[in-house]
């Protein structure tokens, strides 16, 4: 209750600074824009509309200030309060390739046809994935409180929690730098009679000093650093000191 009424409070706090369009991009200062490099290299003068600025709370840590391109968000009406990232959170599509916006009308078909290209980008605040990840793998297993598993080196360079998905459930990885835990990815799988869905993966990790988790086919497993890679460079081009 008391970590509700300090959102809130923060929020309030916040809100007079909660998306206003400016006409221009400015970089986080020591960004230089790389021109022609599109989004991964902070350039946005090619997406169209303008740069949306807001400022995102966070409970016990500093709140942070950001500027969006309008195309990247949902749709004209999001977010409903017409508050850039104010509720501690912020949703974006783009093209998993070239990270440009990518419209969710143009989204229609595509995901029965398992021509799904994009990635869905969320910015929020998290737990620890050293909590988090555990958890996780014991809810995707059907497991008991407090079951452990193995961990399986996989070709991609994930662990891979060791446990046989019942039915419509998820696979579990994670990858870990020093001994800690810096990602965990859920895959959804097809193991169904019947199937005809295209499985996707909830890959949960940190941008800098933000937590993020990014959507994406699951298909694309093989590539999980690349795309977290570019897409805390894309992420760092949005925050403003």
């Amino acid at each position: 209750m008391l970590l509700a009424l300090g959102l809130v409070a923060i929020i309030w706090k916040n809100d007079e600074h909660s998306q206003k369009p400016i006409s221009n991009y400015v970089p986080p200062k020591g960004t230089d824009i790389v021109r022609g490099s599109g989004p991964l290299g902070c350039d946005f003068s090619a997406i169209d509309g303008p740069i949306l600025t807001g400022v995102m709370p966070r409970i016990g840590k500093p709140s942070v200030a950001l500027q969006v391109p309008k195309a990247y968000l949902p749709g004209p009406f999001y977010p409903r309060d017409g508050r850039l990232g104010a509720n501690g959170s912020l949703l974006m599509y783009m093209q998993i390739d070239r990270f440009t916006p990518y419209p969710t009308n143009q989204m229609v078909g595509k995901i029965a046809r398992g021509e799904d290209d994009w990635i869905m980008l969320l910015l929020y605040q998290i737990r620890s994935l050293e909590e988090i990840a555990p958890w996780n793998a014991r809810f995707n297993a059907r497991a008991q409180p407090g079951t452990k598993f193995n961990e399986i080196v996989q070709e991609n360079g994930l662990l891979k929690y060791d446990y046989s998905p019942p039915l419509m459930s998820k696979e579990t990885y994670i990858a870990r730098e020093a001994g800690k835990i810096t990602d965990l990815i859920t895959c959804s799988i097809n193991n169904y009679p019947g199937s005809r869905t295209y499985p996707n993966c909830d890959h949960i990790t940190s941008a800098g000093d933000v937590d993020i988790k990014i959507t994406y086919a699951a298909r694309e497993l093989n590539n999980w650093r690349a795309i977290r890679d570019r897409t805390r460079k894309f992420v760092a081009c949005l925050i403003t000191p």
